[in-house]
């Protein structure tokens, strides 16, 4: 049972944590308590609005156990699945009937959640308004161009000001960045063989010409889209990412590569990294002997695009075209 109340980004985290314990139990998993949070996500999940408060009882009436961030630093298991074992060994859960077991917070981060990806991935495709989202905004877009989706936090974060980025959280980005990046992008790739879906909380008229492209889409602009605009993201061939751990989701979900405010990332010997996620009991896994290209890319303005990516977004395109694709009629 994940805790629940928190962001969508926040409550996914623990959902997944959870599923992983649950099948290494032979458990019932419960979600988040979605009536819990005030941005309504029962509507999209269809759970009952007061699924709160028969957890509630539940946490009454059977043993409660919980398997906190502390219990994960004892254990010293980067890996959830190998960390949720030791846990289940200390608790001598093995021999328990009927108990309730809690996951709740960040921590740990996306490591050891592969195996519950295609869970979350389920869920989120079955979530009311998603597919119908989904399906309008495929139809506006060219199956052989390469698709940037962006993602542009505004509302709920500090607005982009005058203060060091570095390590913060929870904070809106410039548009210049974006704005740069675009210019970036279209002047390496060509403007014509490039979309741009566009994903934010932010109104069309906050966001300035990043909407005004006629190679854009306002994927936001659909009712109901909070899903539906993390899908989209997370199907795009590259992803510019926000601060925020939505932005987070949509790059552990995707397969493609993502690009970071570098001025976010704090400096160490071995390069440079998310201060939050090294904050949560990861690991370090790199070396300074090795490469630093990677899925994810850092990039300031006036930065210069890694010729790592643009060969991929190359390569990408000429995947895309049907002329060379079987399956659509092409030939090879």
């Amino acid at each position: 049972m994940p805790h629940g109340g928190y962001g969508l980004g926040n409550d996914l985290i623990p959902w997944a944590k959870a599923y992983i314990l649950s099948r290494e139990l032979g458990a019932v998993l419960l979600h988040p308590a979605w009536g819990n949070n005030s941005r309504k996500y029962y509507r999209y999940f269809r759970t009952s609005r007061y699924d709160y408060l028969a957890y509630r009882l539940l946490r009454r009436a059977l043993p409660r156990y919980r398997f906190t961030e502390e219990d994960y630093q004892e254990i010293h298991i980067d890996d959830f699945a190998e960390s949720a074992k030791a846990f289940m060994r200390r608790k001598g859960l093995a021999n328990k009937r009927r108990y309730i077991l809690e996951v709740t917070g960040f921590w740990g981060a996306f490591r050891g959640l592969e195996s519950a990806k295609g869970y979350i991935l389920s869920r989120l495709l079955n979530t009311a308004y998603t597919q119908e989202n989904l399906y309008s905004l495929r139809k506006q877009l060219w199956h052989d161009r390469l698709t940037i989706g962006v993602h542009v936090r505004l509302g709920d974060f500090r607005q982009a000001g005058a203060f060091h980025y570095a390590g913060i959280e929870q904070a809106s980005l410039p548009l210049d960045w974006y704005e740069y990046l675009c210019h970036r992008l279209e002047a390496a790739l060509g403007k014509k063989n490039i979309q741009w879906v566009i994903c934010s909380d932010g109104r069309p008229e906050e966001l300035g010409t990043l909407v005004d492209r006629d190679n854009a889409i306002l994927a936001s602009q659909r009712p109901y889209s909070d899903i539906s605009d993390l899908l989209a993201l997370c199907d795009a061939d590259l992803l510019v990412c926000s601060i925020s751990s939505y932005s987070m989701w949509a790059a552990f979900l995707s397969h493609s590569p993502y690009i970071w405010y570098k001025s976010n990332l704090v400096e160490i010997p071995e390069g440079h990294v998310n201060r939050f996620i090294r904050s949560l009991g990861i690991q370090l896994e790199n070396s300074a002997s090795e490469t630093t290209e990677g899925r994810g890319v850092a990039l300031n303005v006036g930065d210069a695009l890694p010729v790592c990516l643009l060969e991929y977004l190359e390569t990408r395109y000429r995947l895309k075209q049907s002329r060379h694709d079987l399956v659509r009629g092409g030939a090879v």
